[in-house]
């Protein structure tokens, strides 16, 4: 069966004869799909509810928070080492830090991400948290 909104799919497994397993997916087939949408609905709620747990655990510095609102408003890993004055090496490490904390793979989904949590300004004001 497969489930709206994320890639997923519900496993009924039924050892019966053929005509069996067709009267009995007519009697129960909305019935299954109903269990499956609630299933998959409270994974998703569990596994948002373990990352956001997981976050506060591994919390993003103050560093890494203030790269990530350069890099929201637009500048170049040169520019926001330009202003903060460190080297461009280490925004790209303070970059990988934070992508690794937030569990994502660009830094778009960084920005979102932090944008999301509130950990960065939602209009890109880098000075505005600590």
């Amino acid at each position: 069966y497969p489930l709206p909104g994320r890639q997923s799919c519900l496993l009924v497994e039924f050892t019966s004869t053929p005509e069996a397993l067709s009267a009995w997916r007519r009697a129960y087939d909305r019935d299954i799909l109903s269990l499956g949408t609630l299933f998959n609905a409270r994974l998703a709620r569990a596994s948002t509810d373990a990352q956001l747990e997981a976050a506060r655990a591994r919390p993003l510095t103050r560093r890494e928070r203030e790269t990530l609102a350069w890099i929201a408003a637009g500048k170049s890993y040169w520019e926001t080492a330009v202003i903060l004055g460190i080297s461009e090496r280490t925004i790209r490490h303070f970059m990988a830090n934070a992508r690794e904390k937030l569990d994502v793979v660009n830094n778009a989904q960084a920005v979102a991400e932090a944008v999301w949590r509130g950990l960065i300004p939602r209009l890109a004001e880098p000075n505005s948290r600590d």
